[in-house]
């Protein structure tokens, strides 16, 4: 196994957002985001730590999983932002207002 295959075991890839908030919000380091060779619509989310990402997601399947809801919010408008290509300062000016 050479050293690229075994740094890509450890990534964790989702593409719920949701999901990738809450690995995010609880401090999962993003490692950037990747798509599927034939369908170049699905994103995914790729984070490190495989392992410990898994049992946090298992822990949160079983209702054990409490976060801070500032925290989680901040994070789902930074993976929102980095799927349209946004800026932090772009909100402020316009652009994504709802």
């Amino acid at each position: 196994m050479t050293e690229k295959e075994k740094d890509r075991d450890d990534v964790l890839s989702l593409k719920n957002i949701y999901l990738s908030a809450l690995l995010h919000c609880q401090g999962f380091k993003l490692l950037g985001t990747s798509r599927e060779q034939f369908n170049s619509r699905t994103l995914y989310f790729d984070f490190a730590g495989r392992e410990k990402a898994e049992r946090l997601l298992t822990e949160h399947c079983n209702g054990a999983v409490t976060v801070n809801l500032k925290q989680y919010l901040t994070s789902l408008e930074s993976l929102k932002d980095l799927i349209f290509g946004r800026q932090r300062g772009d909100r402020e000016n316009g652009f994504g207002k709802y």
